[in-house]
């Protein structure tokens, strides 16, 4: 369990697994925009999950923005 603590807190905790998230998600979205440049009949959808992705990233970047100010808002005062 000490291991798997450790291990947990080098890669950065919860903020080093939410970077890492963000940045599968923003490899799979250029992915699926270079799809869209290939003409075929499934464009459309490719369109429309490479638009459905990019609300994703918008959504999850906004929770940790959210996330970062209630931090800063609940953090103690080092003053006390």
């Amino acid at each position: 369990m000490r291991v798997d603590a450790h291990d947990f807190v080098r890669e950065g905790g919860f903020y080093g697994r939410y970077e890492l998230f963000q940045k599968n998600v923003e490899k799979l979205l250029y992915q699926v925009e270079r799809l869209e440049r290939i003409e075929g009949p499934q464009q459309e959808e490719v369109k429309d999950i490479g638009k459905q992705i990019s609300d994703y990233l918008g959504l999850i970047s906004n929770m940790m923005t959210i996330g970062s100010s209630v931090i800063a808002v609940v953090k103690p005062s080092s003053g006390a």
